[in-house]
């Protein structure tokens, strides 16, 4: 196809469609104009926006009053009188309009009508005139005379003096200077040798370096300018940044990794799949199956897709390593008796010694040692209630935590979508935040919110994501009932004189 040249920009104004070799001519200025058809100056035929100009309010684009009350300067000596004004709007201005100018007859630009001065006169530049004459010239040779220059104005002579607008009869013919025609300063009209010729200044001098970026075939004396880095790069052909401008190799070449192109393709790809022949791997593709390979790329038929449920989260009693799917079957375990104050409505197996109403601590000066003194900070908070807790800050800072929304948390949960999802995944497990009750099949997505932090005081065993609330502070409502009173001073008595590492 012959290449037609214009400006192949849809966009520009003058887009041609015949075109397509853009020659840089497209301009997007000739169609701009006014798009709003309410302006004055709209423009029906631009389609790029410029500037519009709108009417005052009140008045058409001619400045004809349209509205039955039309504000304006209705004082007639005004500068800016406007007689369609129907009101006086305290626009009037009274100075614009006076014959302000140059009122100074001395200057170049006096204007005889100015009644105010306005600071623009301008002034000739001595020695001449308002019209550029010399205001002194005795030999009217257009040469001021304050500057005329005096010297020896032949051309000929040896002390032509370039320049000299006045002859003072000056000039001599016996020229001094280098009269070798071999030497750099050679002066052919010299008649008389002054023992300065040069024979050294006129020599080229440069680069002479063959190797070098800047060598240069002319010089006939290195003067140390050789440089060889603007040339450098790397001069394998083979490379992926191979430089054909380059004449010195700088070991900076790159090549493509094992199988690929220097764009990333596969040099062999039998089945067009983007994984390259070399790193095919055969296996389970199917992520519903047990055995699915992750690193698989060709399918081989091996997958199985029985044998593989169990309990898969590893906070649970019975959590199965092997277990690819949840099949409900997870025991948790926990205080089953709601009369402690460590039960957990969420534990379904309860081992000997899982309930207690013992407080995870009650070092309230942290010496390591329930003693007298925590007993003492515990009376200062007894009979507060929560949230204000007698408005005492280290009771709020130890019982008042606030849990992450729950929404923050449920932003972690990868949500399966399209062909990834073996029918409809989800959480199973009725306490979890997650829970899904049309969830067929699950593959840990399960968030059971709590501290997970197993150094903090309030450490749940049962939580799968930390939701913020881990407290490293004892907080004096051990039972976590919203007041401190009798049952609590009862449970530090139950560590009294504990001694904690």
């Amino acid at each position: 196809e012959a290449a037609v040249e214009g400006c192949t920009d849809v966009t520009a104004c003058n887009y041609e469609d015949a075109a397509n070799a853009d020659d840089g001519s497209c301009e997007f200025e000739s169609c701009a104009g006014c798009l709003s058809p309410t302006a004055c100056n709209f423009d029906p035929t631009a389609f790029y926006p410029g500037e519009c100009v709108f009417a005052e309010e009140g008045y058409d684009c001619d400045g004809i009053c349209i509205a039955d009350e039309c504000g304006g300067c209705t004082v007639s000596v005004a500068c800016n009188y406007n007689p369609e004004a129907t009101f006086n709007d305290g626009s009037c201005e009274f100075v614009s309009c006076l014959p302000f100018g140059c009122t100074d007859a001395s200057a170049c630009n006096y204007d005889p009508d100015a009644l105010f001065e306005d600071g623009s006169c301008e002034y000739a530049q001595f020695p001449y005139d308002c019209n550029g004459e010399c205001l002194n010239d005795d030999d009217n040779d257009g040469v001021c005379d304050e500057f005329e220059v005096f010297g020896c104005t032949d051309e000929d002579a040896c002390n032509y003096v370039e320049g000299a607008t006045n002859e003072d009869g000056s000039c001599t013919y016996d020229c001094v200077g280098c009269t070798s025609p071999a030497a750099c300063n050679y002066d052919p009209d010299a008649t008389i040798d002054d023992g300065s010729c040069d024979f050294t200044s006129c020599i080229v001098l440069g680069c002479t370096d063959e190797n070098a970026c800047n060598f240069d075939p002319t010089a006939e004396l290195n003067d140390g300018s050789c440089e060889y880095l603007s040339c450098a790069g790397c001069t394998d052909a083979s490379a992926c940044n191979y430089d054909d401008t380059a004449t010195i190799e700088n070991g900076s070449c790159e090549y493509p990794e094992e199988a690929y192109d220097c764009e990333g393709n596969c040099l062999f790809d039998a089945d067009g799949d983007g994984v390259c022949d070399e790193f095919e791997v055969e296996g389970c593709t199917s992520n519903c199956a047990c055995n699915f390979d992750p690193n698989a790329t060709e399918e081989d038929d091996s997958c199985v897709f029985e044998g593989c449920s169990g309990c898969i989260y590893d906070i649970a009693m019975n959590y199965d390593p092997a277990a690819v799917f949840d099949d409900g079957s997870c025991i948790w375990q926990g205080c089953m008796d709601d009369v402690y104050s460590n039960y957990d409505p969420n534990a379904t197996f309860e081992g000997e010694g899982d309930c207690s109403n013992e407080p995870a601590s009650a070092d309230f000066n942290y010496d390591g040692l329930v003693q007298l003194a925590d007993l003492l900070t515990f009376l200062m908070a007894y009979g507060t209630e929560g949230p204000n807790w007698g408005f005492q800050d280290w009771i709020q800072d130890a019982c008042e935590v606030t849990p992450f929304a729950e929404e923050v948390l449920l932003a972690t949960v990868e949500v399966c979508e399209g062909d990834d999802c073996c029918g409809n995944e989800g959480c199973a497990y009725t306490w979890a935040l997650n829970y899904d009750a049309t969830a067929e099949l699950d593959r840990g997505s399960c968030l059971f919110p709590g501290c997970t932090d197993d150094e903090a005081l309030n450490f749940d065993p049962l939580a799968n994501v930390d939701n913020g609330t881990c407290s490293f502070q004892p907080c004096p409502d051990f039972n976590g009932d919203g007041l401190v009173q009798i049952t609590d001073l009862l449970d530090l008595l139950l560590v009294w004189g504990t001694e904690y590492d």
